[in-house]
């Protein structure tokens, strides 16, 4: 019996030391990919961004899309990327950009939820001249 107590103790103090059992947690940092997934397959695209490694900071996110406006009519091959954008402690992320592509003012907001290693309820929404489209996108980490 007292080498039972004994291990009971040891465990008990184990555990006090070491701190509670945590469930393991995905690591998100990495390469991600994945794509727009608009109505119209004209206005669909890649996607690729990083997490960097402390998981709070989502850099070089970048989509390729061809932009087709029906008002001016308009339609151009864009390549749109954000500036690096923190990620809040529930997963979710927005980032915002403004330029101009080929003379036009090009507003482009994008938002999102990382959850484990993909991200989901992904928006994009932009706005290029008189022409504006909202889509959703998706992606996961590609790689180890």
């Amino acid at each position: 019996m007292t080498g039972a107590i004994a291990l009971l103790v040891v465990t008990l103090a184990m555990t006090l030391l070491t701190g509670p059992a945590q469930a393991a947690r995905r690591d998100p940092d990495g390469r991600y990919k994945g794509s727009l997934s608009y109505p119209l397959a004209v206005d669909s695209g890649p996607v690729t961004f990083r997490i960097a490694r402390d998981g709070k900071r989502l850099t070089k996110w970048r989509a390729t899309f061809t932009a087709v406006c029906n008002y001016d009519p308009y339609v151009a091959l864009t390549t749109v990327t954000l500036p690096t954008t923190k990620i809040r402690r529930d997963g979710t992320f927005r980032g915002v950009v403004r330029t101009t592509h080929n003379g036009k003012v090009l507003k482009l907001t994008v938002t999102g939820q990382l959850r484990g290693k993909r991200v989901t309820k992904g928006r994009i929404n932009y706005d290029i001249g008189s022409c504006s489209r909202k889509a959703n996108w998706t992606a996961r980490r590609v790689g180890a």
